[in-house]
């Protein structure tokens, strides 16, 4: 096996405040046929948790995840995951190809246990989505931060596992019969994967419509204007990046496609009520008021 990235946060929060969701690890790796395989019984060993919990993604190449106490066998294939807790028997492997790359978050704590025995619930231990998820896309491009980042912040950690359970959570709960709650779960995933560039000429578009038409259809399918809908999704990613990173706000205006700092600091404002700088300093201590106990 060889991982090209792996950060391990196990020894650095075991002597510090217990949270509700703790990153145990983190990380990318590769694996070639015949030299990888990793099971229940290795975790137990290897990390001594009363509950640990791992989300394991396929970037490419082909898995495999094998639920022994149950007899079931699944293949892993791009953008398939699963998710498995301590209280199971399982092993994963390099599947039905040459090798398999994945990237996994390993986690812990009450509240991350509950999240995930709801989804495990609703969708089962594997999940095989029809393309790439959105909260995929926000674990692969933390994991980059975390991969340049020199200090851990284990709120920070600990927040972004939190917010991204929650929102595979809503992803994950988005019903194919339900023509409103797909129409809005796709136009979410299209801003959000658009983010630097998108506007409403260029979401009307994605769904085949006229801009002048597509408003009354956005507002009936929504609640919200397509410039509503969209300037929503800017400031929660502005905010996300006001939370889990050190950029300036100069550098999170252009990322989240405002004209200024003044401009995203004056949407912000009549959004949130307070400015990006307080929002930044406030947060992280905001998130826990009501998750510690």
């Amino acid at each position: 096996m060889q991982r090209t990235f792996c950060a391990n946060f196990y020894e650095s929060f075991r002597c510090g405040q217990k949270l509700p969701v703790e990153v145990v690890s983190l990380g990318i790796g590769r694996a070639s046929r015949n030299s990888y395989r990793w099971s229940s019984n290795l975790h137990k060993k290897k990390i001594d948790l009363e509950s640990h919990y791992t989300i394991q993604f396929t970037l490419s190449g082909c898995g495999a995840f094998h639920l022994t106490s149950q007899d079931q066998h699944w293949e892993l294939p791009e953008n398939a995951f699963f998710m498995c807790g301590m209280d199971m028997d399982y092993y994963y492997e390099v599947g039905n190809h040459d090798s398999w790359e994945y990237m996994w978050l390993a986690i812990s704590g009450n509240i991350a246990g509950n999240i995930l025995a709801k989804i495990i619930g609703q969708r089962g231990t594997v999940v095989q989505p029809s393309g790439t998820l959105h909260s995929q896309r926000m674990l692969y491009d933390y994991i980059n931060q975390i991969r340049l980042a020199k200090n851990f912040n284990p709120y920070r950690l600990s927040s972004f596992a939190y917010d991204f359970l929650l929102h595979l959570q809503e992803e994950l709960s988005v019903s194919d019969t339900d023509e409103k709650s797909l129409f809005t779960y796709r136009a979410h995933r299209y801003v959000m994967d658009n983010i630097e560039h998108v506007n409403v000429e260029s979401l009307a578009k994605y769904f085949n419509y006229h801009p002048k038409y597509f408003s009354s259809v956005c507002k009936n399918m929504s609640g919200k204007t397509p410039h509503k809908f969209i300037e929503e999704r800017r400031l929660s990613y502005a905010a996300n990046l006001l939370t889990h990173t050190d950029k300036s706000l100069k550098e999170i205006s252009l990322q989240c496609n405002f004209s200024s700092e003044q401009h995203l600091c004056s949407c912000f404002r009549k959004a949130y009520g307070t400015s990006p700088g307080q929002y930044r300093k406030n947060r992280i201590h905001n998130t826990y008021d009501h998750l510690i106990t």
